[in-house]
């Protein structure tokens, strides 16, 4: 590894776990419109919420890889009944986005990232909408890359490629860390570079000894 000068990790479900998060959001976010749509004696209903995601989803349209520009249409169609419909629909969005930026990350990742930060430029390359300057380790990253920013999400390697062309890297000047082999793994292959899969949440091992031996991996 000593070739390697930069270092792009996946966020969700590899620097934190995703689950409760997305959940806490999730509820966050139900909860003021279920109060919006009963201030307008509006039926509130997240099956209806889930099939428009649902119907969104299955018509594969490239743009819905961008997890924010999803969410926004479909509450724009959830939300269309509504007096002050915009409105409303923006302040769901908001309060998802910071419920869904707002994480504990675990003390051993922390640890980990500040001392890779000494010895490799760290970048976050993620599918998610999570806001990493809202992270506590977000100072620690050079760069942040997703399908918001009009790439294309993993498994495809585009963001990877950008990553590569930005910091005018070879191949073997960056690695990719993340929990997904489908995703994470995948782009990285196509893209060239190599792969190390760091799954801390799985339930397999401690956080601290994954921890440790990435840093023995790397350095």
């Amino acid at each position: 590894m000593n070739k390697v000068k930069l270092i792009s990790f996946d966020l969700d479900d590899t620097l934190y776990d995703n689950r409760p998060v997305i959940s806490r959001a999730e509820t966050v976010f139900l909860a003021y419109l279920k109060a919006k749509f009963e201030s307008q004696n509006k039926q509130f209903s997240v099956q209806k919420y889930t099939q428009i995601k649902q119907k969104l989803l299955a018509g594969k349209e490239q743009r819905f890889e961008d997890m924010s520009l999803l969410r926004q249409a479909v509450l724009a169609e959830f939300c269309s009944g509504l007096n002050e419909t915009n409105a409303i629909s923006s302040k769901a969005f908001e309060l998802f986005i910071n419920a869904r930026s707002n994480i504990d990350i675990p003390l051993a990742i922390e640890n980990m990232l500040n001392q890779l930060s000494k010895h490799f430029i760290l970048v976050s390359v993620t599918n998610g909408n999570c806001d990493p300057k809202q992270l506590s380790v977000g100072q620690l990253f050079a760069d942040n890359y997703s399908p918001s920013l009009k790439s294309r999400a993993k498994p495809h390697p585009q963001m990877l490629q950008q990553v590569l062309a930005d910091y005018e890297l070879s191949l073997e000047e960056l690695i990719h860390i993340g929990d997904s082999v489908e995703n994470d793994g995948v782009a990285a292959s196509v893209a060239g570079v190599a792969f190390y899969h760091f799954s801390p949440f799985d339930g397999s091992d401690q956080i601290t000894q994954q921890c440790q031996r990435l840093l023995q991996y790397l350095i």
